[in-house]
């Protein structure tokens, strides 16, 4: 199947096009429903029981546009620490805040602060829990170590 940029994924999930998506907004109709109906609270669960906070991005760069600029990933890194530091400004600001950003300032109260960790060492649980779920799910042909899917030169950087 091909589909058209843009194209309305709830829509194509309430008419069966699709069997299911992921942000696709809310859908009107009564025969789609979520995966997982209280997905905060289970989240809330998760991360209590297990204190593996859930990882929903990352950023991917190629290896050869690595080697061939070494500042690119710290200065990556750096900018959206600084991005970040303004988000969470506005998050205490107690502005008006979009439903994700609401979501992020709720999740404060279960993780603390920072409701986005970045860098290997305040993530270093979760990601070698993903990387052991990807091995039994043998999405990962071997065993890769958590440094391995960092820049080097962000090992460090907090």
């Amino acid at each position: 199947m091909v589909y058209q940029a843009g194209a309305n994924l709830g829509a194509m999930v309430a008419s069966g096009e699709l069997d299911a998506a992921i942000g696709a907004g809310r859908v009107d109709s009564p025969d789609v429903k979520p995966l997982i109906p209280n997905a905060r609270e289970a989240e809330a669960a998760w991360y209590q029981r297990t204190g593996l906070y859930p990882i929903n991005h990352t950023v991917v760069v190629k290896d050869s546009l690595l080697q061939a600029d070494p500042t690119l990933a710290p200065r990556l890194f750096n900018a959206f620490k600084e991005a970040k530091a303004a988000f969470l400004q506005q998050l205490s600001a107690g502005t008006a805040l979009s439903g994700e950003a609401q979501a992020l300032a709720q999740r404060r109260s279960l993780v603390g602060d920072d409701p986005l960790p970045y860098g290997l060492a305040c993530n270093r649980k979760t990601i070698e829990a993903v990387i052991q779920f990807a091995q039994s799910q043998q999405i990962l042909p071997r065993q890769v170590s958590p440094e391995e899917i960092f820049a080097s030169n962000t090992l460090d950087l907090e």
